[in-house]
């Protein structure tokens, strides 16, 4: 058996017990704060980090911006030179075509007929559609007109409309309609 002798007097212990307790307080607050701190460590070693590797990004970002501008500007310098493309084409194809439509039609519109009204559209391919509305003295005017137009390679889909006898026995003649297509054919 062990007997366990105190050299202390009894006031002491219970001293002695609080200052271990207080040491252990004071020991755990201090492992406590020191996680804390490491922690924080890690939490604003990560947000360092995460900033730097954000502002490298904000960096590039501003550097492909001016690359998307510029690329944009030539995007919209490209459409409008298309556009302008277009319309030159348009022009030098359907502007040189009504008046050699007009020309080919005047050669081929027999002395005897008088054109009253003439309604043109352009088509996507460069031909023309007409409808051609007219006053013709007799009916072989008539005849001699489609004939002639039916004899030439540019003029297709020739259709007569209704004839209508116009004026009476002093002035005969008669009132047509034609529809027709106009293609210039390459020469």
């Amino acid at each position: 058996m062990i007997i366990k002798i105190n050299i202390l007097p009894a006031d002491r212990i219970p001293k002695e017990e609080r200052t271990e307790y207080l040491i252990a307080g004071y020991a755990f607050f201090a492992l406590l704060v020191v996680i804390a701190l490491s922690h924080y460590a890690v939490i604003s070693h990560s947000y360092n980090k995460l900033h730097a590797r954000m502002e490298i990004a904000e960096g590039q970002l501003k550097s492909f911006q001016t690359i998307v501008n510029k690329v944009d500007i030539l995007q919209s310098t490209k459409i409008a030179l298309e556009t302008k493309s277009i319309l030159i084409n348009s022009l030098l194809t359907g502007g040189v075509l009504y008046p050699r439509f007009m020309e080919s039609l005047a050669k081929r519109t027999p002395q005897g007929i008088e054109i009253q009204s003439l309604n043109t559209v352009s088509r996507g391919d460069g031909g023309i559609d007409a409808v051609l509305l007219a006053v013709a003295l007799d009916n072989y005017s008539i005849a001699d007109f489609i004939s002639t137009l039916m004899s030439d390679p540019d003029f297709s889909l020739i259709e007569l409309g209704a004839i209508s006898s116009t004026g009476g026995s002093l002035s005969p003649g008669a009132t047509f309609r034609l529809t027709f297509s106009y293609n210039r054919k390459k020469t």
